[in-house]
């Protein structure tokens, strides 16, 4: 019902978006409506009014639960995430972000000090210098915006090979592909 009131009638609610912003958990993966729950996700993010922040919070959670989650509920992430990039070209910041790492990570010069890809840069540690807090349930304060979405190139190497093929497919150049990319495939 909330989701007619919102998409057709234009309904304003102003806490849902950080209501299901904390409702996006792992132990989502194990409802028994998750399909249904991910597609309506997936149909209110991709809504044109959404504030950047907001967008950068969703994907930053996907891609973070990717990283703990089934084989299946990482194709559903990956995918998902994917939609609401080409949906969103503004978010598509999160996949050109760049930081100044050291080579051991602990904020020292480092002996080159050069600006390295974060997300092609999978051999230093980024999960301790990625400034989104997974815990933080308000989406406007979890510095999603300021981090990138590394996830998506380490899942490009997952031990099961359908969740690095789509990881590689989808994720695996600089510039996203326009490809046609379903949820209910997954």
């Amino acid at each position: 019902g909330l989701f007619v009131l919102l998409r057709k009638f234009n309904v304003e609610y102003p806490d849902f978006f950080p209501q299901l912003y904390s409702m996006i958990t792992p132990s989502t993966f194990f409802v028994k409506q998750r399909k249904r729950f991910f597609e309506l996700s997936a149909l209110f993010l991709e809504g044109a009014t959404l504030p950047l922040y907001m967008i950068c919070a969703f994907l930053k959670r996907f891609s973070r639960l990717s990283l703990t989650a089934s084989p299946q509920a990482c194709l559903i992430l990956i995918s998902m995430t994917y939609r609401i990039l080409i949906k969103h070209p503004a978010a598509q910041v999160l996949l050109h972000r760049t930081h100044s790492y050291t080579a051991n990570g602990d904020g020292e010069n480092g002996d080159t000090g050069m600006q390295t890809p974060l997300m092609l840069s999978t051999r230093l540690s980024p999960l301790a210098n990625d400034p989104y807090n997974m815990d933080e349930h308000e989406p406007s304060k979890c510095n999603a915006i300021e981090s990138s979405l590394w996830e998506m190139k380490l899942l490009s190497n997952h031990a099961v090979p359908a969740v690095a093929t789509l990881a590689q497919l989808l994720f695996g150049s600089p510039e996203l592909k326009l490809l046609s990319v379903n949820i209910n495939d997954f």
